[in-house]
């Protein structure tokens, strides 16, 4: 009997990642994002290869698997990054770049400000490059879907998925990738954080806001893209209950009241956050416990009216 034969192959770790994020001037068209625009992920999960598996269904005089053929490729990745400013004003954040291909416009205020505001058209693509211990894998054209989280005692961070056209794969060496730029994220506390839910200066364990981006991919003859055809921003609160004369969420959600939903991360210059809606529903209130505690989640419709603006971030 002969002895199998041994492989040395030195393995490939996951947790050697870069991912490189660029605007394109041409949607879909290699940006060549560079270590400038490196972006500092956590909670990723890659997609390299999704396809549709068209069934052949032959009709043959025997059974069995036929084998497939794979249609629209295209890649996805799955992240966590932390909101942080840039650490001066009128300074876009690093991760600025998921905002705008997010269907967000960034509106700069030299040494003041910068806005992302929500818009429906002309919306921006980017090239994306994931080098994983090695072999660098391109998207293009991509957009994202992304969602804001802030837990009690917790980083605020934005959720996000960006899918991209499939591209080209290659083994390439790991970029070198330095956190200029990159400021650590205030943990969520009440020296620095504040929400206002319709007018009451909420005690809340948390937020979420969900952009709702419908991001597609389209396979057409002539042209293939991932565009973002619709949005539709939704939420949850869960907020401490208070009595019925201090707020009244039930009649609220009954009557489909709308107001404002503000809330503010930060105080010092260069990394403070605000994120505003002017129109927004409150849902059926669930009751829960924290601590024995009573608390509700409030389910938020985050509204339009007359404008495409739903959500806005500034940054100052």
């Amino acid at each position: 009997m002969v002895a199998p034969t041994l492989v040395s192959l030195e393995p490939r770790l996951f947790n050697k990642m870069a991912v490189l994020i660029d605007i394109e001037t041409t949607e879909g068209e290699d940006a060549q994002p560079t270590t400038a625009e490196a972006m500092i992920f956590s909670n990723v999960t890659f997609r390299p290869m999704v396809a549709t598996r068209v069934q052949r269904n032959l009709v043959l005089p025997n059974q069995g698997n036929q084998g497939v053929i794979l249609t629209g490729l295209n890649a996805q990745i799955e992240f966590d990054v932390e909101l942080a400013g840039s650490g001066v004003a009128g300074t876009p954040p690093k991760w600025g770049t998921l905002m705008r291909i997010g269907s967000f416009n960034e509106i700069i205020t030299a040494t003041t400000s910068v806005e992302y505001r929500r818009i429906d058209a002309n919306r921006e693509h980017a090239s994306v490059y994931v080098v994983l211990d090695g072999v660098r894998h391109i998207l293009l054209g991509c957009s994202a879907a992304l969602k804001a989280t802030i837990n009690s005692l917790g980083i605020p961070q934005l959720h996000g998925t960006i899918t991209g056209l499939w591209g080209l794969i290659s083994d390439q060496p790991n970029p070198v990738v330095a956190k200029t730029g990159w400021l650590t994220p205030e943990p969520v506390s009440p020296e620095v954080t504040q929400m206002k839910l319709h007018g009451w200066q909420a005690v809340a364990e948390s937020l979420e806001i969900d952009f709702g981006n419908q991001v597609v991919t389209r396979f057409l003859i002539g042209s293939k893209s991932v565009p973002i055809t619709n949005y539709s921003a939704t939420g949850t609160a869960v907020v401490q209950a208070t009595d019925i004369a201090t707020v009244d969420w039930f009649t609220k959600a009954k009557f489909r009241e709308r107001g404002v939903l503000d809330f503010t991360h930060g105080v010092a210059a260069g990394n403070t956050i605000n994120i505003k809606s002017q129109f927004v529903e409150t849902g059926e209130p669930t009751i829960g416990q924290t601590d024995n505690i009573i608390n509700y989640s409030l389910g938020l419709d985050i509204c339009t009216d007359g404008s495409p603006e739903d959500i806005v971030m500034m940054l100052t």
